[in-house]
């Protein structure tokens, strides 16, 4: 069989592991190599939406989180240089609720999506049912007013994996807006 014939067959398998996540209430689409299932969360200050995927085999989480907090959208609105202390903030109460180790959190701050975003890597030992360690990886930045997270989570002698596959995960992950949608962070 010539190679021609091998390409198609090639392609269809490629998109077959891709499975695509899209809002366009959120304004947002990604492909992630696992089935996404979506929560949501109200109380008074708005709401947070949560799609969550598992790979078991690989013993990888897929976390994309959308905390549409109307107090926060509106005090960036009105001072947008709280951008790096409120993400901070936000980024710190998530990595205490999951018991990052000590001074564990990483962060790096650099421009993706046209807009500043926050880079993050921590061990933790409160996110696993089981109290295993557990190294997350992720990236939080503010898009229509609502705080982003997106990360993979994984047992600690996976790092290296978390941390590439997030970094596909990124490359597909895509803003967007009425004109259209924006270039991805670049890590």
């Amino acid at each position: 069989m010539k190679l021609r014939y091998w390409v198609l067959p090639l392609m269809l398998l490629q998109s077959a592991f891709a499975e695509k996540v899209e809002s366009t209430d959120l304004k947002f689409s990604a492909n992630v190599p696992v089935k996404m299932q979506m929560s949501k969360a109200s109380n008074s200050s708005g709401k947070i939406v949560n799609f969550e995927g598992k790979d078991a085999g690989a013993g990888l989480s897929y976390l994309i989180q959308v905390d549409q907090n109307n107090e926060v959208a509106k005090s960036l609105a009105d001072k947008p240089e709280s951008l790096r202390p409120t993400l901070e903030k936000h980024l710190n109460a998530y990595s205490s609720s999951v018991k990052a180790k000590g001074e564990a959190v990483k962060t790096e701050w650099k421009k993706g999506f046209s807009k500043d975003v926050v880079f993050f890597n921590f061990e933790a030992t409160g996110y696993s049912a089981a109290g295993d360690a557990t190294f997350h990886t992720g990236v939080k930045f503010v898009h229509n007013g609502s705080i982003f997270t997106i990360q993979v989570v994984s047992p600690v002698d996976k790092a290296d994996e978390a941390s590439k596959v997030f970094l596909e995960v990124m490359k597909s992950f895509v803003l967007l807006d009425g004109a259209g949608a924006t270039a991805a962070p670049k890590k």
